[in-house]
Protein backbone atom coordinates (compact mmCIF):
# COMPACT_ATOMS: atom_id res chain seq x y z
CA UNK A 1 0.00 0.00 0.00
CA UNK A 2 1.72 3.65 -1.14
CA UNK A 3 0.47 6.27 1.81
CA UNK A 4 -0.68 9.27 -0.77
CA UNK A 5 -1.15 13.10 1.03
CA UNK A 6 -4.67 13.69 1.76
CA UNK A 7 -6.87 14.75 -0.92
CA UNK A 8 -4.82 13.43 -3.41
CA UNK A 9 -6.23 10.51 -5.59
CA UNK A 10 -4.83 9.19 -8.92
CA UNK A 11 -7.40 7.90 -11.31
CA UNK A 12 -5.88 6.59 -14.89
CA UNK A 13 -7.22 6.08 -17.90
CA UNK A 14 -11.27 5.32 -19.05
CA UNK A 15 -12.65 6.07 -21.74
CA UNK A 16 -15.96 6.56 -20.36
CA UNK A 17 -17.60 9.71 -20.02
CA UNK A 18 -19.09 8.91 -16.94
CA UNK A 19 -15.87 8.21 -15.29
CA UNK A 20 -14.42 11.72 -16.15
CA UNK A 21 -17.52 13.18 -15.30
CA UNK A 22 -17.00 11.65 -11.61
CA UNK A 23 -13.68 12.89 -11.56
CA UNK A 24 -14.44 16.65 -12.50
CA UNK A 25 -16.67 16.45 -9.42
CA UNK A 26 -14.42 15.42 -7.30
CA UNK A 27 -11.92 17.65 -8.38
CA UNK A 28 -14.75 20.52 -7.64
CA UNK A 29 -15.00 19.12 -3.73
CA UNK A 30 -11.59 19.96 -3.37
CA UNK A 31 -9.64 16.51 -4.36
CA UNK A 32 -6.31 16.26 -6.53
CA UNK A 33 -7.31 14.44 -9.52
CA UNK A 34 -4.85 13.16 -11.75
CA UNK A 35 -5.84 11.80 -14.78
CA UNK A 36 -4.96 10.37 -18.42
CA UNK A 37 -6.38 11.05 -21.94
CA UNK A 38 -5.66 9.92 -25.29
CA UNK A 39 -5.23 13.06 -27.39
CA UNK A 40 -2.60 14.41 -29.95
CA UNK A 41 -2.12 17.53 -27.94
CA UNK A 42 -3.13 19.34 -25.00
CA UNK A 43 -5.58 21.42 -26.05
CA UNK A 44 -6.79 18.63 -28.05
CA UNK A 45 -7.97 17.58 -24.27
CA UNK A 46 -9.98 20.31 -23.75
CA UNK A 47 -11.50 19.27 -26.92
CA UNK A 48 -12.02 15.57 -26.41
CA UNK A 49 -13.67 16.12 -22.79
CA UNK A 50 -16.30 18.47 -24.04
CA UNK A 51 -17.04 15.64 -27.13
CA UNK A 52 -17.27 13.22 -24.59
CA UNK A 53 -20.43 15.52 -22.80
CA UNK A 54 -18.76 17.28 -19.66
CA UNK A 55 -19.95 20.55 -19.40
CA UNK A 56 -17.44 23.27 -20.54
CA UNK A 57 -17.83 25.44 -17.77
CA UNK A 58 -17.19 22.13 -15.13
CA UNK A 59 -14.12 22.22 -17.08
CA UNK A 60 -13.26 25.79 -16.85
CA UNK A 61 -13.69 25.38 -12.94
CA UNK A 62 -11.81 22.47 -12.46
CA UNK A 63 -8.53 22.24 -14.68
CA UNK A 64 -5.34 23.36 -13.70
CA UNK A 65 -2.76 22.14 -16.04
CA UNK A 66 -2.50 19.67 -19.10
CA UNK A 67 0.26 18.02 -19.81
CA UNK A 68 1.46 16.36 -23.50
CA UNK A 69 4.22 13.97 -24.20
CA UNK A 70 5.89 11.70 -26.68
CA UNK A 71 8.83 10.17 -26.78
CA UNK A 72 11.34 10.66 -30.17
CA UNK A 73 14.59 8.43 -30.10
CA UNK A 74 17.90 9.88 -29.16
CA UNK A 75 20.62 9.94 -31.61
CA UNK A 76 23.69 7.79 -30.26
CA UNK A 77 27.00 9.46 -30.46
CA UNK A 78 28.00 8.60 -33.75
CA UNK A 79 25.19 10.46 -35.18
CA UNK A 80 23.59 8.42 -37.56
CA UNK A 81 21.98 5.57 -35.37
CA UNK A 82 19.56 5.94 -32.77
CA UNK A 83 19.88 4.79 -28.96
CA UNK A 84 17.24 5.32 -26.52
CA UNK A 85 14.51 8.24 -25.95
CA UNK A 86 13.70 11.66 -24.95
CA UNK A 87 10.58 13.01 -24.18
CA UNK A 88 8.82 16.03 -25.83
CA UNK A 89 6.82 18.18 -23.62
CA UNK A 90 4.04 20.45 -23.72
CA UNK A 91 2.55 21.97 -20.38
CA UNK A 92 -0.57 24.03 -20.70
CA UNK A 93 -1.62 26.35 -17.37
CA UNK A 94 -5.36 27.16 -17.28
CA UNK A 95 -5.38 30.50 -16.87
CA UNK A 96 -8.04 33.58 -16.46
CA UNK A 97 -8.11 33.66 -20.44
CA UNK A 98 -8.04 30.15 -21.55
CA UNK A 99 -11.22 29.44 -18.50
CA UNK A 100 -13.10 32.52 -20.34
CA UNK A 101 -12.83 30.86 -23.57
CA UNK A 102 -13.70 27.01 -22.47
CA UNK A 103 -16.93 28.57 -20.86
CA UNK A 104 -17.53 30.90 -24.31
CA UNK A 105 -16.66 29.54 -27.18
CA UNK A 106 -13.63 27.06 -27.24
CA UNK A 107 -11.91 26.28 -30.01
CA UNK A 108 -7.99 25.14 -30.70
CA UNK A 109 -6.91 27.91 -32.41
CA UNK A 110 -8.89 30.51 -30.47
CA UNK A 111 -6.66 29.21 -27.33
CA UNK A 112 -3.51 28.89 -29.52
CA UNK A 113 -3.42 32.75 -30.52
CA UNK A 114 -4.11 34.18 -26.96
CA UNK A 115 -1.54 32.23 -24.94
CA UNK A 116 2.08 32.60 -24.04
CA UNK A 117 4.10 33.40 -26.90
CA UNK A 118 6.82 31.58 -24.56
CA UNK A 119 4.74 28.33 -24.59
CA UNK A 120 6.13 25.40 -26.34
CA UNK A 121 3.75 23.28 -28.31
CA UNK A 122 5.00 19.54 -29.17
CA UNK A 123 6.92 20.71 -32.28
CA UNK A 124 8.91 23.34 -30.75
CA UNK A 125 9.39 21.42 -27.45
CA UNK A 126 10.95 18.65 -30.35
CA UNK A 127 12.69 21.70 -32.44
CA UNK A 128 14.87 22.41 -29.87
CA UNK A 129 15.83 19.02 -29.60
CA UNK A 130 16.53 19.14 -32.65
CA UNK A 131 18.64 22.14 -32.23
CA UNK A 132 20.70 20.41 -29.59
CA UNK A 133 21.22 17.09 -32.10
CA UNK A 134 19.59 15.06 -29.60
CA UNK A 135 17.16 13.81 -32.52
CA UNK A 136 16.17 14.48 -35.85
CA UNK A 137 13.90 16.05 -37.41
CA UNK A 138 12.67 13.37 -39.09
CA UNK A 139 12.08 11.63 -35.89
CA UNK A 140 10.04 14.39 -34.38
CA UNK A 141 7.92 14.46 -37.75
CA UNK A 142 6.80 10.48 -37.48
CA UNK A 143 5.97 10.92 -33.73
CA UNK A 144 3.93 13.80 -34.10
CA UNK A 145 2.27 12.12 -37.24
CA UNK A 146 1.88 9.19 -35.30
CA UNK A 147 -0.33 10.96 -32.56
Amino acid sequence: MIRRPPRSTPLYSSAASDVYKRQIQASLTGHLVLSTIHTNDTLGAITRLIDMGVEPYLLASSLRTIISQRLVRKLSSDGETFSGRQGIFEILDIDQNVKELINDDFSEKKVRDIIDPQHDFLEESGQKLIQKGVTTLEEVRRVLMEA
